[in-house]
C-alpha cells in the first residue's frame, strides 16, 4: 500500500485521514494496528522521525519525547481508530471493541455504547455500565470537573440487550449509578411486570435517587388505589421507610390523577 507508507511519512493524521477516506481498503491495516494497540504503528513514527533529522543529538530528542508521550498518543490513536471501526458497523469487529473496552487503552465513547447496543448481547450490559461511569467519557462536552456522563444513553441500550426485561437487568449487577436512569427509560409494561416485593426493595434502596426513580415510575403508571394501597403498607412496615418516599406516594392520596402523572413525568425527565 504506497499511500500507506507515504501517510506515515507525513504523520498520523494523514493516515487516519487515509483510512476514513478510503475505508474499504485499509480497513484491515487499522484492524491490526488497533489489536496490538498501535505498539508496531508507534515505532514506525518514531522511525520515521528519526530519519527525518540529520542530527543525532535532535534525534535522540525527539526519540525521547516519543518515548514519554507514546501511552497518551497510542490511546489518541485507538480512539480514533474506535470511532472508524464502530462506523462501519460490522459485527466482525465486536470481538475487538469488547477487548479494547475491558482493557485501559480505549478511552470510551457513546459511540462504543452504541454499537454495543446494535450488535452486542446481554453480556455487554456490564461494559455498558462501565463505559457509561468512566470519567474519561466525557468527550468534547467534559473535561477534568465537568464530565457528562450519557446514563439515559446507556439505559436505552442496556434495556434492549436485556429484552425490556426490567427485572433480569436490575439483578443482573448494574451499579446504582444506572439503576435511576434505567428505571426512568423503562416502559410501562417493563415497568409494572416487576412484582410487588421488587418495588418495595427498590422504595427501600439505600440510594435516594433510586428510591425517587422508582416512586416517581410508580406515580407515572400506577393507579391512584394502587399508589394509596403501598403508601398504606410502606407507612405500616415495622421496616425503615424514607421520607423522600412517603412525601411523593403522599401526592397520590392529596392530588388529581391528571396532576399526580404530570408530576411525576417532569421528575422523571430530569434524570440524567
Amino acid at each position: 500500500m504506497a499511500d500507506r507508507e507515504s501517510s506515515l511519512l507525513w504523520g498520523e493524521d494523514a493516515y487516519f485521514a487515509l483510512c476514513e477516506r478510503d475505508t474499504a481498503n485499509y480497513i484491515d491495516d487499522l484492524r491490526n494496528n488497533f489489536e496490538d494497540r498501535f505498539l508496531k504503528f508507534h515505532e514506525q513514527m518514531c522511525a520515521n522521525l528519526e530519519r527525518t533529522y540529520p542530527s543525532t543529538d535532535t534525534a535522540k530528542t525527539i526519540s525521547g519525547m516519543m518515548a514519554k508521550h507514546e501511552k497518551f498518543r497510542r490511546r489518541l490513536w485507538m480512539r480514533e481508530a474506535a470511532d472508524i471501526i464502530t462506523a462501519e458497523g460490522s459485527i466482525d469487529d465486536l470481538s475487538r471493541i469488547r477487548s479494547a473496552l475491558d482493557g485501559d487503552m480505549l478511552d470510551p465513547r457513546v459511540s462504543d455504547i452504541n454499537y454495543l447496543a446494535l450488535l452486542g448481547s446481554f453480556e455487554d450490559i456490564a461494559r455498558i455500565d462501565k463505559a457509561a461511569g468512566d470519567y474519561r467519557i466525557g468527550g468534547d462536552a467534559g473535561g477534568l470537573l465537568t464530565t457528562v456522563f450519557p446514563r439515559r444513553e446507556a439505559a436505552k441500550a442496556m434495556l434492549k440487550l436485556a429484552g425490556g426485561k426490567l427485572g433480569n437487568l436490575l439483578g443482573s449487577g448494574i451499579s446504582d449509578a444506572a439503576i435511576p436512569s434505567v428505571l426512568a427509560e423503562s416502559l410501562r409494561a417493563n415497568f409494572l411486570d416487576l412484582s410487588e416485593s421488587q418495588k418495595v426493595g427498590l422504595l427501600n434502596h439505600d440510594a435516594a435517587n433510586v428510591r425517587k426513580a422508582t416512586v416517581l415510575k410508580m406515580l407515572r403508571y400506577q393507579t391512584m388505589a394502587s399508589l394509596k394501597a403501598m403508601l398504606a403498607r410502606y407507612v405500616g412496615s415495622d421496616k425503615h421507610r424514607y421520607y423522600n418516599v412517603i412525601v411523593w406516594l403522599d401526592l397520590a392520596a392529596a392530588f388529581p390523577a391528571a396532576t399526580v402523572r404530570s408530576v411525576a413525568e417532569r421528575e422523571l425527565r430530569k434524570i440524567q
